[in-house]
C-alpha cells in the first residue's frame, strides 16, 4: 500500500509539472499569439525578420530580436525564473539591424529598442485564477488516490489497482492538456467528475474537462483584455553609409501604442503615436554628413478588419498623418503626408503590408510592399 502510494504520488508530481509548464507556455504563447501585427512591428516578441519596400529603388532588409530569444528556454519557462526582472529586461528590449539599399548608396542601421512601459507583458499580469487550476490538479490527485482504494476494497490486488489508478491518472492529465487529441479512462473519469462535485469552488454541475476548459476560456478572455493595455517605447538609433563611408543618420525615437476599445468582444481599435528627433543626412551633399536637424511626428489609427477563429488578426488596416520640421537654414519645410497602411496574413507567420503614401514634396501617391515573418519558439 505504502509504496502505491509512493508511486502514484510520484507520477501525480511529474504529472503536473508536465501540465504546468504546457499550462504556462499555452497561456504566454495566446498572449503573443494575440498581439496585432501593429503591436509585433513595435516590439517583436521573438524574431521578426522584414524585407522593406521590395517594389522600390530604396529597398532594405531588417533583423528584430528581443533578447530573450537567445536564452535557454528551458532557464526561464518555470513561473519563478520568468518574472525575475532579468528576464522581464530581456523581454522587453529589441535589438534591430538593417540593411537599407538607396538610389545611390547603401546604409547599414542598428537600433536598441527599450519598452519603458509594456503592460502588455504576462508576468506583470499574473493569472489571478491560477488558483483554480491548481485546485482541479488537487482533486484529481484525491481522485487517484480514492480510486484506488476503491479498487482494493472491491477485491482488485494491490499492485493491478496501483497500475490502473496510475494509468487512469496519466490518462486523464493528457486528456486534459489536449482534449481534442486524448481520450481519458471512461471509469476513471467518470469517478474523478464525481469527486470535482463535491468541491465548492466549482459548480456542481461541471465536469472536470468543463471546468478545466473553463478555466482555459477565462485565461483566454484574460489574454485579450492584456493585449488592449498600453506599449510605450524608447528606441535610439544610428545609420552608417557604406558605400561613402561616415555616419549619416543619429536619433532618438519614441513610440506610443494603446487599444482605444477594451472591449475584446470587439475587433482591436489602436492608437499609435510615434516621435522622432535625429540628426540626418543633408541630400544636396555628396558625402555623408549629419547637417539636417529634424524633428517627426506620426499619429494614426489601426483597425484590425479581420480576426480568425482563434481571435489572432489576420487583416488591418492603418491610416496615419505625418508631420516633420527641419531645424536647419534655408530649407524649405516639409508639408504633412499622409499614409494607409494596409496589413495581410497570408500563411501563419508571413505577413504583407502594403504602405500607400500621399508624398507632398513629389505631389503623388505611392505604393510600396514589404513582406514580414515572426518567429516565435512557441509555433
Amino acid at each position: 500500500m505504502k509504496k502505491a502510494i509512493i508511486l502514484v504520488t510520484v507520477m501525480f508530481i511529474t504529472a503536473q509539472l508536465c501540465l504546468a509548464q504546457t499550462d504556462l507556455e499555452k497561456n504566454e504563447s495566446t498572449i503573443n499569439n494575440l498581439a496585432t501585427e501593429m503591436f509585433n512591428s513595435k516590439l517583436a516578441s521573438y524574431i521578426r525578420l522584414v524585407a522593406k519596400d521590395v517594389t522600390s529603388n530604396q529597398s532594405g532588409y531588417q533583423l528584430n530580436f528581443s533578447l530573450i530569444a537567445f536564452k535557454d528556454s528551458t532557464a526561464w519557462t518555470s513561473a519563478q525564473n520568468y518574472i525575475t526582472a532579468n528576464n522581464r529586461f530581456l523581454r522587453n528590449t529589441q535589438v534591430s539591424l538593417g540593411i537599407a539599399h538607396k538610389a545611390k548608396y547603401g546604409d547599414a542601421t542598428a537600433q536598441v529598442t527599450f519598452a519603458l512601459t509594456n503592460k502588455r507583458d504576462s508576468t506583470l499580469f499574473v493569472y489571478q485564477d491560477r488558483q483554480s487550476d491548481q485546485e482541479i490538479l488537487n482533486i484529481l490527485r484525491q481522485a487517484t488516490t480514492d480510486y484506488y482504494d476503491k479498487l482494493v476494497k472491491g477485491g482488485m490486488s494491490a499492485t493491478d489497482a496501483d497500475k490502473k489508478s496510475s494509468a487512469g491518472y496519466l490518462a486523464e492529465t493528457a486528456f486534459l492538456a489536449d482534449p481534442d487529441k486524448n481520450k481519458p479512462d471512461k471509469d476513471f473519469d467518470d469517478f474523478a467528475n464525481s469527486e470535482i462535485k463535491k468541491s465548492k469552488t466549482f459548480v456542481s454541475s461541471l465536469t472536470l474537462k468543463e471546468a478545466w476548459l473553463k478555466q482555459q476560456q477565462n485565461f483566454n478572455d484574460y489574454a485579450k483584455q492584456v493585449q488592449r493595455r498600453a506599449l510605450w517605447t524608447l528606441t535610439p538609433s544610428a545609420s552608417y553609409n557604406y558605400t561613402y563611408p561616415g555616419f549619416d543618420k543619429l536619433g532618438v525615437g519614441s513610440i506610443y501604442l494603446v487599444s482605444l476599445d477594451k472591449n475584446i468582444k470587439n475587433n482591436p481599435l489602436q492608437l499609435d503615436i510615434e516621435g522622432n528627433l535625429y540628426f540626418g543626412q543633408d541630400s544636396t551633399k555628396t558625402t555623408p554628413n549629419m547637417d539636417q536637424r529634424i524633428a517627426a511626428l506620426s499619429v494614426g489609427i489601426n483597425y484590425v478588419i479581420n480576426r480568425n477563429a482563434k481571435g489572432e488578426s489576420d487583416f488591418e488596416a492603418k491610416f496615419a498623418g505625418d508631420f516633420e520640421h527641419n531645424w536647419q537654414g534655408g530649407v524649405k519645410q516639409k508639408t504633412p503626408d499622409a499614409d494607409l497602411t494596409i496589413r495581410y496574413n497570408i500563411f501563419k507567420d508571413f505577413w504583407i503590408p502594403l504602405d500607400i503614401k500621399y508624398d507632398s514634396t513629389k505631389k503623388g501617391v505611392f505604393g510600396y510592399v514589404s513582406v514580414t515573418c515572426n518567429l516565435s519558439k512557441s509555433k
